[in-house]
């Protein structure tokens, strides 16, 4: 499968990590962007981290590929779009 990939450098670029080619590898089992948000809200409200915020590889409405980053809120945002995947 062939995905666009940020370029070297970028804050997108230092989120790609071997889990998320691994995520990538197996695409039917990457899950939509509501059982993204769902799993992050959750995270967020039983972690006792203090994060204010989660990363999240998802597939999007469009079949699109994305990194999304899920707020402690409402906040959404595509940080990289993959693309679909061929």
């Amino acid at each position: 499968m062939a995905y666009r990939f940020p370029k070297a450098g970028t804050a997108a670029a230092d989120m790609i990590t071997p889990h998320t080619l691994e995520v990538l590898a197996s695409a039917d089992r990457i899950p939509t962007m509501a059982e993204a948000r769902t799993s992050a809200r959750n995270w967020l409200k039983t972690s006792r981290s203090g994060a204010t915020g989660l990363y999240q590889t998802c597939m999007l409405a469009n079949d699109d590929i994305a990194i999304i980053l899920f707020g402690k809120r409402t906040m959404q945002r595509v940080v990289w779009n993959f693309g679909r995947p061929e």
